[in-house]
């Protein structure tokens, strides 16, 4: 999954950290995406895309959501660093200066790919559960 794309805007100046804020309303932009809703699956084999690198905001941000993400993915979701993937500035980018299409949109998109394509399991779609059903069945269950 990639999501949280729009975490910069816990970061009004978009250049710097103020941890008394950003600390705290990180965890409601990035723990509802660890979940996956209703199309994930147990086992649960989630991949959280960081953003690639951005032009709207500090280097300093980026890296802090991403430390963030990785310190609130206690259930096991790996996390895919995307800045690493192409190289910024990208040759046709949008006027915000984060979003890009093109070859390298396409590029980035393939590497990612691949990434997930390594390490996945081999199984095949249809037999695994979705998270959703899993979910209600340990919440119907008694322990």
């Amino acid at each position: 999954m990639q999501t949280a794309s729009n975490s910069s805007d816990l970061f009004p100046d978009h250049k710097s950290v103020n941890p008394n804020s950003a600390c705290v309303r990180a965890p409601e932009f990035l723990v509802p995406s660890l979940t996956g809703g209703e199309y994930a699956v147990e086992p649960a084999q989630i991949y959280w895309v960081s953003s690639p690198t951005s032009g709207r905001v500090s280097k300093e941000i980026q890296d802090f959501v991403l430390h963030k993400r990785a310190t609130t993915s206690a259930n096991g979701a790996e996390i895919i660093d995307s800045r690493t993937l192409v190289s910024y500035p990208y040759h046709h980018m949008e006027p915000d200066k984060e979003h890009f299409i093109g070859a390298d949109m396409d590029t980035w998109a393939d590497k990612v790919y691949e990434i997930v394509e390594a390490r996945s399991f081999l199984q095949q779609i249809a037999s695994l559960t979705p998270l959703a059903q899993t979910a209600m069945r340990r919440r119907l269950s008694p322990n």
